[in-house]
C-alpha cells in the first residue's frame, strides 16, 4: 500500500472502523446454510458453528464505498431516508436518523410512501393540524369523547409519520437495515429510482440494490455499528456542503413544453447525487496481520 493512500484523510477506514471493528460488532455472523441465499455466496468465507461467515475484507470495502456515497449525497443536500422494519432496529434507526438531521421510518413500512407521497403530504398536514388544535386548545369545545378520538388519531398519525413529518418530498437515498423485511420500500425505491443503500445478509437477495453492505442484519450490536457510521458519514457531508448542493444546484423555474422534458429534467438532477465513488481509491490497511488487496480493480471485482 502506498503512502498516499495511507494518509487518505477522506477515508472512513482505519478512522472510523476497521476490520477489527467489524469482528467486535458481530457483522460476521450470517444464518445457517440451509437458509442461504446462493446470490450470496461470493461474500461468505466459510461455515463456523453452523453458520455461514461473512468475508469482513469485502464487508469492508462495500461499506467503505456506501459511506462515501452517503457522505457526497448529504454535501450536496440531499435527503436520506434511513428505513427499516426488523424488530432488532426498533430504536436504532430513529436515534442516529435524529442525530444526523435526515428522516427514518421504522416499525412498518405503510405502502406508497415514495410512489404515493401526495396522500402522505395530506395526512401530515392533517397531523400539523391535529397538533395546534392540542397545542393551543382548540380542543376544549369538544366533548370528552372525541377529545378522546382526537388523541388516539393524532397519536396513530404521529407514530407513523414522526421519522417523514419533515421531509417536504422524495429522499434522494434509502438507507435500509434489512432488505427482506423492508421490501416494499426497496420497490418502491426502485420504482421511483431512488438510490439503495442495503445491509445485505446471507439469506437475502442482494440483486436492484445499488449499493449492498453484506453483513449481520440481525444484531443490535451491528445494527447500531452501521447506523453510526452513516451518521457520521453523512455529518461530515454536511459539514462540507459542496458548490453544487441540490439547493443551489437547482435552476430557475423552467417552462416545460411537455411532461417528458420535464421527466428528463428531473431524473438528470436526481441522478446527480448518485455513486460519487467511481473513482474509489484504495481504502484498507493491514489488519489482524492480513494483508488485503485494496486496488480500484479488486473493489469492483467485490461487487
Amino acid at each position: 500500500m502506498t503512502t498516499e493512500n495511507q494518509n487518505d484523510s477522506k477515508a472512513f477506514y482505519g478512522r472510523l472502523f476497521t476490520v477489527k471493528s467489524l469482528l467486535e460488532g458481530n457483522v460476521q455472523y450470517g444464518h445457517s446454510p440451509r437458509r442461504w441465499n446462493p446470490k450470496m455466496e461470493k461474500y461468505i468465507y466459510g461455515i463456523q458453528g453452523g453458520m455461514h461467515i461473512i468475508n469482513l475484507k469485502l464487508t469492508a470495502i462495500h461499506l467503505e464505498k456506501a459511506l462515501r456515497i452517503l457522505r457526497d449525497c448529504a454535501s450536496k443536500g440531499g435527503k436520506i431516508l434511513f428505513a427499516s422494519t426488523k424488530k432488532q432496529a426498533a430504536g436504532i434507526v430513529s436515534k442516529y436518523a435524529i442525530e444526523c438531521k435526515q428522516f427514518y421510518m421504522e416499525g412498518r413500512w405503510p405502502g406508497g410512501v415514495l410512489t404515493n407521497w401526495k396522500t402522505f403530504s395530506t395526512s401530515i398536514s392533517k397531523l400539523d393540524k391535529y397538533d395546534k388544535m392540542l397545542e393551543s386548545g382548540e380542543n376544549s369545545a369538544l366533548t370528552k369523547k372525541e377529545k378522546l378520538i382526537l388523541k388516539r388519531e393524532y397519536e396513530n398519525l404521529l407514530k407513523l409519520l414522526a421519522g417523514i413529518r419533515h421531509m417536504g418530498g422524495v429522499p434522494s437515498m434509502l438507507f435500509v437495515i434489512g432488505n427482506i423485511e423492508t421490501k416494499t420500500a426497496i420497490q418502491e425505491a426502485k420504482r421511483m429510482k431512488i438510490p439503495i443503500i442495503s445491509i445485505v445478509d446471507t439469506n437475502a437477495n442482494p440483486e436492484g440494490i445499488d449499493n449492498i453492505i453484506p453483513g449481520n442484519d440481525d444484531s443490535r450490536v451491528a445494527i447500531e455499528l452501521y447506523c453510526k457510521l452513516a451518521k457520521e458519514a453523512i455529518l461530515e457531508g454536511l459539514a462540507n456542503p459542496t458548490s453544487d448542493s441540490r439547493r443551489s444546484s437547482y435552476p430557475k423555474r423552467e417552462n416545460f413544453s411537455n411532461d417528458k422534458q420535464r421527466g428528463e429534467k428531473v431524473k438528470k438532477l436526481r441522478n446527480s447525487v448518485v455513486d460519487p465513488s467511481k473513482n474509489l481509491k484504495p481504502i484498507l490497511e493491514v489488519a489482524e496481520n492480513a494483508k488485503v488487496d485494496t486496488t480500484e480493480e479488486s473493489s469492483k471485482k467485490a461487487e
